[in-house]
């Protein structure tokens, strides 16, 4: 018995995984054994719901008072502090009930939100109507609302590679572009958009590609388009920072990719991560691999840790929060030290399964199939 459990921790000791350009990494695979299931996080206040359909949209913080939520087919305000109902928007027609989408976009005092196929401006103030856009018949607009804001328009995209151009201000068609391949993800961001595009056949196995393009904003012009035979990037807007992309990609080989703003041209990949979801903070990103979850070093791309997780769905989120990775993962909420990818934390769920997340105003927000639940951080 010793001697197997020498022989053990010395292969634990040697793990090598690959990451990176092509170069080894040395990281850390940990499971969710060490939890902390002494403490709970403390809960400001709750919320029972019924749900209209699979929520996928998170809630979502405007400045440091509202909580936006959208599960009831409607959007509702709580305040951050009490969760105290400020608004909330009159419901719309039955067929259209769920709001769809990956975030809500807000601005000018005015959110907006993907229903299954029209896209509605409320009024952040009060919650009244501003507008809604009818989805055209001649673009095959996603029902997924997948969807970007810049100052005057909010931008559109449909599963032929179009984007519809929409003022804000009136929610009237501005301009529809035409491209070869759909977006599943998109980012504006100082008068660009940054797309997140398919997974896409092509020749023999192996040979399907995806990739990530910048468009100017303005003109509608391609400016660099990023391809990749390791996946499509789907289902998150492109992380852009101090002159870098970040985007994974799934549905292929999968990795993680780190892009000049500039050219577009790979700075490095990490071929380790599929990417369900990710989020950044502290010099780092973090990504649900479905699996696991990743530490990956913003700077080289190197693998940090990997800490498996337990069953559930491995769709959900991840946020980084002051030192912290929250992740909802079937019937827990996962807090990570995102230092070292320790499990420091496994909050059961108030009713069935989490499954969204959002850090914001000083709180985490957890909404699981019959609560939004609002903690304070994490502390040990």
């Amino acid at each position: 018995m010793n001697e197997l459990l020498s022989t053990f921790f010395v292969l634990l000791a040697i793990g090598v995984v690959v990451a990176g350009t092509g170069g080894c990494d040395s990281s850390t695979s940990r499971s969710t054994s060490n939890s902390d299931s002494t403490t709970t996080l403390t809960t400001v206040w709750e919320k029972p719901y019924e749900s209209a359909g699979e929520v996928r949209l998170p809630p979502s913080t405007i400045g440091d008072s509202l909580v936006l939520f959208g599960a009831e087919a409607r959007l509702q305000a709580f305040d951050v502090d009490d969760g105290a109902l400020v608004w909330e928007s009159p419901s719309v027609s039955p067929s259209i009930l769920e709001i769809k989408g990956y975030d809500l976009l807000a601005g000018d005092s005015i959110v907006y939100a993907a229903h299954v196929r029209n896209v509605h401006a409320w009024n952040l103030r009060d919650g009244s109507h501003r507008w809604v856009f009818e989805r055209p018949s001649d673009t095959g607009l996603y029902d997924l609302g997948y969807y970007a804001l810049s100052p005057d328009h909010v931008f559109l995209f449909g599963n032929g590679g179009q984007i519809l151009r929409v003022e804000r201000a009136s929610g009237d068609r501005a301009h529809t572009w035409h491209y070869s391949e759909p977006v599943f993800g998109a980012r504006y961001q100082d008068g660009f958009l940054y797309l997140g595009q398919a997974w896409v056949p092509e020749g023999a196995e192996g040979q399907a590609r995806g990739g990530l393009t910048k468009v100017d904003a303005s003109s509608g012009d391609t400016l660099w388009t990023f391809t990749t035979r390791r996946g499509g990037f789907y289902d998150m807007r492109p992380i852009v920072e101090e002159g870098r992309v970040y985007a994974g990609t799934r549905e292929g080989k999968g990795g993680f990719f780190a892009v000049d703003a500039e050219t577009g041209e790979e700075i490095w990949r990490n071929e380790q991560a599929y990417t369900f979801a990710a989020d950044h903070g502290g010099g780092s990103v973090y990504v649900n691999t479905s699996a696991e979850v990743m530490g990956v070093s913003k700077e080289t791309g190197r693998t940090l840790w990997k800490t498996d997780m337990p069953g559930g769905s491995g769709f959900g989120g991840v946020v980084y929060h002051d030192g912290y990775v929250y992740h909802p993962r079937g019937g827990a909420l996962v807090v990570l030290d995102a230092e070292d990818g320790t499990t420091v934390h496994q909050e059961p769920s108030p009713s069935g399964y989490f499954w969204t997340i959002h850090a914001g105003a000083g709180r985490i927000f957890a909404q699981s199939s019959g609560h939004l639940v609002a903690y304070e951080p994490y502390r040990p």
